[in-house]
C-alpha cells in the first residue's frame, strides 16, 4: 500500500486526484430515489445514529474568488505502530488517496480512511466540488443514502450511493493497525472532468472538511 501524500501526488503529478470530485449525473445515470443502500454491516442502532448524521448540512469551504482551490488541512498520525505519515484532515478521521480505475464517464479511486481510537458510532462521509455542481460518489461495502446513478466498472454494473457510512464500532480486523485505529478501503468515483474538490466527515461529537486539488 502507498502511504504519505498519496492524495496530493496523484493530484499534482499525475493527475489521479482529479478522480476524487463528484457527479452529479453520469451517463448511465438513474433518477435520485429517497431509497438507501442496505447498509450492510450497520445495526439498527447504527441506522438510527446515520439518520441523524444525515441531516447536517455540508458545511464546505467556499471557493476563493482568485480561483485558488483552498488545499488541507492535513495532520501527522501513526494508524501503524510507530509510523507517522501526513495524511488530510485534523482528525478524528483522516483520507488517504490510492490508485485509479476508469469507466467511460467516471473516474474511481481506492481510498484509505483512518479511524482513531477515540471514534465511535457510524462515520458518514460525503463530498461535491467547490467549483462545480459534482458531488462524490461511492460504490462497495459501505456506500449508502441515495442511489444517483449505475455504472459499468471492470464489467460489472454498480450502483451509485450518495454516502459512505462506516460501522465505527466494527473496524475490520487489520493486524497492521495500531491499538484502537480502524482501517477503511473503498471505492469512490466522480464524473469526469475533476476540480477542486470537499469532503465532509461527521461523527457523532465531531464535523471536519477537508479541500483538495484535482490534477
Amino acid at each position: 500500500m502507498a502511504y504519505g501524500r498519496n492524495w496530493l501526488v496523484l493530484g499534482l503529478q499525475s493527475g489521479l486526484i482529479g478522480a476524487l470530485v463528484g457527479c452529479s449525473q453520469p451517463a448511465s445515470a438513474v433518477q435520485p430515489t429517497p431509497s438507501s443502500a442496505p447498509q450492510s454491516g450497520l445495526t439498527t442502532a447504527e441506522k438510527t445514529q446515520l439518520a441523524r448524521l444525515e441531516t447536517i448540512p455540508l458545511n464546505l469551504p467556499s471557493m476563493p474568488a482568485d480561483g485558488h482551490c483552498p488545499t488541507g488541512p492535513e495532520s501527522s498520525v501513526a494508524p501503524y505502530p510507530n509510523a507517522y505519515r501526513p495524511l488530510y484532515g485534523v482528525g478524528p478521521v483522516y483520507g488517504q488517496g490510492g490508485p485509479r480505475t476508469d469507466s467511460s464517464e467516471n473516474s474511481y479511486f481506492d481510498v484509505t480512511l483512518f479511524t482513531d481510537p477515540t471514534v465511535q458510532g457510524v462515520v458518514l462521509a460525503r463530498g461535491q466540488r467547490l467549483d462545480g455542481p459534482q458531488k462524490i460518489f461511492y460504490i462497495g461495502q459501505w456506500a449508502a443514502g441515495p442511489v444517483v446513478g449505475t455504472d459499468t466498472v471492470a464489467g460489472k454494473q454498480v450502483e451509485l450511493h450518495a454516502e459512505l457510512a462506516l460501522p465505527g464500532d466494527g473496524r475490520p480486523s487489520n493486524a497492521d493497525a495500531a491499538p484502537g485505529w480502524g482501517i477503511w478501503e473503498f471505492r469512490m468515483g466522480i464524473r469526469k472532468p475533476r476540480g477542486c474538490t470537499g469532503f465532509q466527515i461527521d461523527t457523532a461529537s465531531t464535523s471536519e472538511a477537508w479541500v483538495v486539488a484535482a490534477g
